[in-house]
């Protein structure tokens, strides 16, 4: 099978996740398009996708107000339209991630996956329930040390939120680990010796691309990225990133939606100090242990040559 710029190149063995698309006929203003073409892509996509997606709700909704009523409150997530929407414009970096891979850098999309070459699904199913265990644990860690009181009361539409966060959120925080941990991480790997600029480049844009925010907040994002980014080079593949991101950002909607309200959740641009330090935390908590049961489970941290 071929690309449109010629045929699969499979990385050779010894790389470790970010030096994965280090390749003698790809040049670096290449890479560096492709990177862009990325984040173009992105924004075309959230300039239009969003509108059509809510479009469809209102139309589905009955139409008991005007659209612009109905997009200001999805935009609020006041209702769970705008939800999907952005959870879908999201997904599409993972496509978007699986085009440049091949196009660009003549690598087949599975190596975005693992040092592997795929998905290693045992190791992602023993990390969902690491990540819904510890996760969860460090939420109520946090609520205790913070002195939040907690009252838990279903918002309106509850139920409505979650078939939308359980179907689609999924999808969402996928495709940011696919794009930011894995295409970008690894062509940005591929500009320079250090793998750590890929880490450190790699997590700077995730924080940045999340809008309006404080300086706790920001480095809150910061730092997550960097674990995020620290742990896939630890363990060879997203595996982990994707559990972990999965379960963080599901949970998250369900606690809202049984407290504050899932509306919080959409306008949040600021966070104390504790709250960012903790939450750094909580996730590096997670992080170690799923390296623990990478070593424990003995998987590959570096390629081994050409697949089969």
């Amino acid at each position: 099978m071929e690309t449109f710029v010629g045929g699969y190149e499979d990385p050779r063995g010894g790389l470790t996740y970010p030096s994965l698309l280090r390749r003698e006929n790809v040049e670096p203003w290449q890479t560096v398009m492709g990177i862009i073409t990325g984040f173009v892509f992105y924004g075309a996509v959230l300039s239009v996708l969003p509108y059509l997606v809510i479009w469809i709700g209102w139309m589905l909704s009955g139409q008991g107000s005007t659209f612009a009523q109905f997009l200001a409150d999805a935009r609020a997530y006041l209702n769970p339209a705008g939800m999907v929407a952005m959870n879908l414009v999201t997904a599409t970096l993972i496509p978007v991630s699986w085009l440049l891979v091949a196009s660009i850098h003549r690598t087949r999309p599975r190596w975005l996956a693992s040092v592997r070459g795929g998905i290693r699904w045992r190791y992602l199913a023993v990390c969902v329930l690491l990540a819904v265990l510890v996760l969860n644990v460090m939420q109520l860690v946090t609520w205790r040390l913070t002195g939040a009181e907690i009252h838990l009361q279903p918002q309106h539409g509850f139920w409505g939120y979650m078939v939308v966060v359980l179907l689609t959120t999924w999808a969402q925080a996928t495709g940011e680990e696919y794009f930011f941990r894995g295409y970008l991480m690894q062509a940005l790997g591929s500009l320079a010796r250090s793998p750590w600029f890929a880490v450190v480049a790699s997590a700077f844009l995730f924080a940045v691309m999340h809008g309006s925010q404080n300086v706790p907040l920001f480095l809150n994002r910061l730092a997550f990225g960097l674990v995020a980014a620290v742990l896939v080079m630890a363990t060879g593949g997203l595996e982990a990133g994707i559990a972990g991101h999965v379960v963080n950002n599901i949970f998250a909607y369900v606690w809202a939606g049984l407290t504050t309200g899932i509306a919080a959740t959409r306008g949040v641009t600021e966070m104390g100090w504790l709250g960012a330090i903790i939450g750094v935390g909580g996730y590096a908590v997670y992080a170690l242990a799923a390296w623990g049961v990478a070593r424990a489970m003995r998987l590959r941290t570096r390629s081994a040559g050409l697949a089969t």
